[in-house]
C-alpha cells in the first residue's frame, strides 16, 4: 500500500470507526473520492463532509470527491453552501458535467429556475438522473415560451413515471399537441404500471385531454385489476355510457364481493328495482346490506321494516341517517312515545334540528288525535 492510501485511511479513521460492522465490510476497500461518494450516495451525509475534509490537499481536488461534496451538503438541506460548491469544483473543472447536473440542482432547490435550466441545458443526457430531469422540466415550467419548447423537446434518459409525465405536461403546456401524443404512445407500447394510468388520466384531465383511449388500454392491461375497472366506471359514467359503466360494475362486484352494496347502489339510481334487490342480497356484510335497504325501505314507504331493521344493524353502523329514518318510520304510524328515543340521540347539527321539529309535530298530532294524518 503506498504513503497516499495509508494517509487517507489515517484521515478517514474516525468516520469509518463510526460505521457498523456490517458497513465497514461494504466500506472496507473504498478510499479517496470513492469512499466520499460512497457515503453520500448512502445518506450519510454529515460523515461524507467529514471524510472529503479528511482527504489531503491533492484529493480535494478531485471532480468526483467535489460532487460528491456537493451533493452531501444538498442532502442536509444547505443547498446555499451545496451550489458554491458546485461552482468553486467548475472553476477548477469546467468540463465536467457532473459538476454542471449538481449546480443546477442546486439552483432548481433554490428556485432560481433560470440559470437550472441555463446549467442543465449543458449536460449531456447520460449524466442526467431522474431528480435533474425534474429540475429542469419543472424550472422550465416559468421559463419564456422558446427555452420551454426547447426543453419540451429533449427527451429524459431514465424511465420514471414522475419525470414522463411532467415532460409529458410541458408539452401540452408549449402547445405541441402532436409531439405530446406521439410521447405518450411511445411511453404506453407496453403496459405500464397501474399507477402509471391512474396519474396519467388525473393528468389528461388537468389538461383538459380526452383520456379515452388511455382508459382502454389500461383496462385491457389490467382487466381484473379493481383499480382499473374502478378508473374505466368513472371515465363512462362522465361520458354517460351508463350501460358500459353496469357491464363494468358488475365485473368488479363478481371479483370483490365487497362491492356489492356499490353495485346496488349504483342499479337503483338507474331504476334497474330488480338488479338492485339482487345485489344488495348478495352483500357479503349483513349489516351493511341492512343499511343499504334502509334508503329503499323509507322511499318505498315500508315504514315496519325501518322499525325493525335496529335489532339487525351493529351499533357501528346505526348513524344518524338511520336513526333519523327510525324516528320518522314511528312517526308516521303514530308511534309517539317510541320515537323520540333515536331522534335523541342523533348528533348530526342537522338532523339534530329536523328531529326536534319532528317531536314538536308529534306532539302536534298527539293533541289533535283522530284528527292529525302524518
Amino acid at each position: 500500500m503506498n504513503w497516499i492510501k495509508i494517509f487517507v485511511l489515517l484521515f478517514s479513521f474516525s468516520v469509518r470507526a463510526a460505521l457498523t460492522p456490517e458497513e465497514l465490510k461494504s466500506y472496507d476497500e473504498l478510499e479517496g473520492e470513492a469512499f466520499v461518494t460512497r457515503l453520500t450516495r448512502d445518506g450519510k451525509f454529515t460523515e461524507a463532509i467529514k471524510a472529503y475534509y479528511d482527504l489531503s490537499q491533492s484529493l480535494q481536488q478531485n471532480a468526483k470527491a467535489i460532487t460528491a461534496l456537493g451533493y452531501a451538503y444538498g442532502g442536509e438541506k444547505n443547498w446555499k453552501k451545496a451550489r458554491e460548491v458546485f461552482k468553486q469544483g467548475l472553476g477548477k473543472h469546467p468540463q465536467s458535467e457532473e459538476l454542471k447536473a449538481g449546480l443546477g440542482l442546486a439552483q432548481f432547490k433554490l428556485k432560481a429556475n433560470s440559470e437550472a435550466v441555463q446549467a442543465l441545458m449543458t449536460v449531456n443526457d447520460k449524466n442526467l438522473e431522474s431528480r435533474h430531469w425534474m429540475a429542469l422540466y419543472i424550472s422550465a415550467q416559468s421559463s419564456p415560451l422558446d427555452l420551454k419548447a426547447k426543453v419540451a423537446w429533449r427527451k429524459p434518459s431514465v424511465s420514471n413515471e414522475e419525470v414522463e409525465l411532467t415532460r409529458w405536461g410541458l408539452l401540452i403546456d408549449v402547445g405541441l399537441q402532436l409531439e405530446a401524443q406521439s410521447y405518450i404512445k411511445d411511453l404506453t407500447k407496453t403496459c405500464r404500471q397501474p399507477t402509471f394510468y391512474s396519474r396519467l388520466v388525473d393528468q389528461f384531465e388537468k389538461k383538459k385531454v380526452n383520456s379515452d383511449e388511455i382508459v382502454e388500454q389500461a383496462l385491457a392491461c389490467y382487466p381484473k385489476n379493481s383499480d382499473m375497472l374502478l378508473l374505466a366506471i368513472q371515465q363512462n359514467y362522465k361520458a354517460s355510457r351508463l350501460h358500459t359503466v353496469v357491464e363494468l360494475f358488475e365485473r368488479l362486484a363478481l371479483q370483490d364481493q365487497v362491492y356489492h352494496h356499490h353495485v346496488a347502489e349504483f342499479m337503483g339510481s338507474l331504476g334497474k328495482k330488480e338488479s338492485t334487490v339482487y345485489w344488495r342480497s348478495t352483500t357479503p356484510e349483513e349489516n351493511l346490506s341492512f343499511k343499504a335497504r334502509a334508503a329503499q325501505w323509507v322511499n318505498e314507504a315500508r315504514f315496519p321494516h325501518v322499525m325493525a331493521m335496529r335489532a339487525h344493524v351493529s351499533d357501528k353502523l346505526y348513524d344518524d341517517p338511520l336513526r333519523y329514518a327510525t324516528g320518522f318510520a314511528f312517526f308516521k304510524y303514530k308511534l309517539i312515545a317510541e320515537m323520540a328515543a333515536p331522534l335523541q340521540l342523533l348528533k348530526s347539527e342537522t338532523l339534530k334540528k329536523q328531529g326536534m321539529q319532528l317531536i314538536e309535530l308529534a306532539k302536534m298530532c298527539r293533541e289533535q288525535s283522530w284528527q292529525c294524518r302524518p
